[in-house]
């Protein structure tokens, strides 16, 4: 049994939209377990994300998939690339067409976009691993064309639906997220799931390598996922929070009075030469990559984060240390 857990008003109504997007995604999944080409549970765990989205941004961003527009003139080696999430200005942005295809349904529907009006950009894989993770970051990377194009608050982000199991031990994969090159306005994503703890997904975020050692300092036996019920995280006698885990951690919310809450993590890292990625499993990581976005949307610092809502703790275990 998981450790009890508790949260922010309607806490566990908010997490059951990450529940829905999956259960879509595991529908379609095994729909497709005998067909030779399995693709249709990535797209459809596509469709229930930018659903979702749909559903819980504020209506002056609408969400689609489909193309961006820059301002400049069509040359005959100009590429116009398919995104899976656009988020754009709903109240100023002009639709320049849409694709007329019946077999859409109205969200599925791709649209084309002045990049101007759009806000961010979200490229969805089903599965964690070293090749999705490359082809995720290299789809974002052609986004560094058209840059000069975007507005101040444009920000991009990667969501894998999944963590195989059989990939938790294997904390190197990690060095596949490092935008190296960069990639405009990249600032990480997440992992919705991974089946060591239904509860968890692992929100992905980089910081800046400051002292240059690359991969030099990188744990080569380190994993990529644990359960965050097993972690060694607890309150002590004295009443502090320790933690006595090999990249575990804890992430504290004040409720703006007197009372700290506190989520457990289990946060790998790995550095490139001048960038790190940071992967933090958590039961808050859903809902602090929507209030993450909704910070990005605005132009404002998600470390300033003004939001509180969805948010998820753990009650710690009380013993000696």
């Amino acid at each position: 049994m998981g450790s009890p857990r508790y949260g922010m008003v309607g806490w566990q109504e908010f997490a059951s939209n990450r529940t829905d997007i999956l259960a879509k995604y595991d529908a379609a999944k095994s729909r497709g377990a005998s067909r030779p080409i399995k693709t249709e549970h990535g797209v459809t765990g596509e469709a229930a994300f930018r659903e979702w989205l749909s559903s819980f941004l504020p209506a002056k961003y609408r969400v689609t998939s489909g193309f961006i527009i820059p301002d400049v003139v069509e040359t005959p080696a100009y590429k116009l690339y398919h995104y899976d999430i656009i988020i754009f200005d709903a109240l100023n942005a002009p639709v320049l067409w849409t694709d007329a295809n019946p077999d859409l349904a109205e969200q599925g529907k791709r649209r084309a976009i002045p990049a101007r009006y759009v806000y961010a950009v979200l490229e969805i894989k089903a599965a964690f691993g070293a090749s999705p993770a490359r082809d995720a970051l290299d789809k974002l990377r052609e986004l560094n064309v058209i840059a000069p194009h975007f507005p101040a608050q444009f920000s991009c982000a990667a969501v894998f639906m999944e963590l195989p199991l059989a990939l938790t031990s294997q904390g190197k994969l990690l060095a596949h997220l490092i935008p190296e090159p960069p990639i405009h306005a990249f600032w990480g994503g997440l992992i919705m799931r991974c089946e060591l703890n239904e509860d968890m997904s692992g929100e992905i975020t980089f910081f800046e390598n400051a002292d240059g050692k690359g991969s030099v300092q990188n744990n080569p036996d380190i994993q990529l996922a644990k359960d965050i019920d097993q972690l060694n995280i607890f309150i002590n006698s004295a009443g502090a929070c320790v933690i006595a885990e090999n990249a575990g951690g804890a992430q504290f919310v004040s409720d703006g009075v007197s009372n700290w809450m506190v989520s457990k993590l289990f946060t790998p890292t790995f550095c490139g030469e001048s960038t790190c990625v940071a992967l933090s499993w958590s039961a808050n990581a859903f809902s602090q990559f929507a209030l993450n976005l909704l910070c990005r949307l605005e132009g404002s610092d998600p470390k300033e984060n003004k939001y509180r809502f969805g948010q998820v703790f753990d009650s710690l275990e009380r013993r000696e240390s």
